[in-house]
């Protein structure tokens, strides 16, 4: 489960104890910081934190603003300067070195338009959706204000703008996610994006210690198999789907948005061919990462050829394999490791390698 929907599950507890919170939201960030604008935390009234907004150096102080923003009642947006050494209020410094600020929003349970509630609305959009915030010094409102879907459906204000304007900001294709400014008023559109889903072709032991892994990563995972010993549920962890299927079957079992993976770990070369040869016409996966050594890859593509099935120059691009990082690789949990590594560089469209040969900042 990622970060997000964490926060949103926990927020469901809260409410249904009735316990007080507040949400602590990046909304800009100057210069170098461990997290990025968009990072969330929530903090219910009895001090607990759920998320991270930091790595560790601003949490501290956040949990006594969120607390005082609570007995309040009031939104409030903190700066944050990691770049002063002698900063006592930050703390502990991680060498970050830059302008970070927090907004933090008392949640009202009895609104279904709080910043809690826009955020499960957006993470429920199966394209992904954009939040807007608005979070000026030097204007009165503040906050999480709106939502927009894929198809320009506008969800939730507060209207510190009029309608019209607002609705042309989220729906401009030139705001994708960043900040801007109109007159006084600062705002951070934040997009959020669905997880990435995972499908394992294979239900062994391998596909266990991937499944997991992944699961870590917040990614939705999906796992086909046609044996009906493999396919227990109890095997895999909490909300993974599990299905039993014919290979002839696979693209029944499995929807694909945007920024999907599937890894075929069957260990069985006719199951994983009949797999292939449907998953290639499914052209937004992004990667297909095939277990084995190169050899299996080639007999793959004759077969796929003496089935009149064409591959592409455009699918030999989202062909891996033998899949993975080199990285010496092994154990399962070690390939798990070098694969997953691999997918998240291609989803994020990076090369991978050591950050300290990059000449740049780490997020750029």
């Amino acid at each position: 489960m990622n970060e997000l929907k964490n926060i949103i599950r926990k927020y469901e507890d809260l409410k249904t104890g009735n316990l007080q919170c507040v949400l602590a939201t990046v909304v800009r960030v100057e210069g170098s910081s461990y997290r990025r604008a968009g990072a969330r935390m929530i903090v219910d009234e009895a001090g607990n934190m759920f998320g991270a907004i930091s790595g560790g150096c601003l949490e501290g102080d956040a949990l006594k603003k969120a607390l005082l923003a609570l007995h309040r009642n009031e939104k409030k947006l903190i700066v944050y300067d990691t770049s002063d050494e002698n900063d006592a209020v930050v703390g502990a410094q991680l060498g970050c070195n830059g302008l970070i600020k927090v907004l933090f929003e008392p949640i009202d349970f009895q609104d279904s338009s709080n910043p809690v509630e826009i955020l499960k609305w957006a993470d429920a959009q199966a394209h992904g959706a954009k939040v807007l915030i608005q979070f000026s010094d030097s204007v009165q409102i503040i906050g999480t204000i709106a939502a927009i879907d894929h198809h320009s459906n506008v969800l939730c204000f507060e209207n510190p703008l009029s309608f019209g304007l607002m609705e042309e900001i989220l729906k401009s294709e030139n705001v994708a996610e960043g900040y801007f400014h109109i007159y006084e008023n600062e705002f951070f559109i934040n997009k959020i994006k669905p997880p990435l889903q995972l499908l394992i072709i294979g239900a062994g032991n391998d596909a266990v210690v991937l499944s997991n892994m992944a699961g870590l990563l917040g990614w939705e995972i999906s796992i086909l198999d046609g044996r009906h010993t493999h396919t227990s549920a109890h095997r895999f962890q909490e909300g993974c789907q599990v299905y039993l299927g014919e290979a002839s079957e696979v693209l029944k079992y499995v929807n694909y948005p945007e920024n999907t993976a599937v890894v075929l770990v069957s260990h069985n070369f006719q199951y994983d061919l009949k797999v292939l040869s449907q998953l290639l016409t499914v052209k937004n996966i992004t990667y297909i990462g095939i277990l084995g050594p190169k050899n299996k890859f080639n007999k793959l593509l004759d077969s796929l050829k003496e089935e009149s099935i064409t591959v592409t120059i455009d699918d030999l691009s989202r062909l891996f394999s033998p899949m993975g990082f080199d990285i010496g690789a092994e154990t399962p949990a070690e390939i798990a490791l070098a694969t997953l590594a691999e997918i998240q560089a291609v989803i994020k469209q990076k090369n991978g390698g050591s950050l300290r040969n990059k000449s740049g900042r780490i997020h750029d």
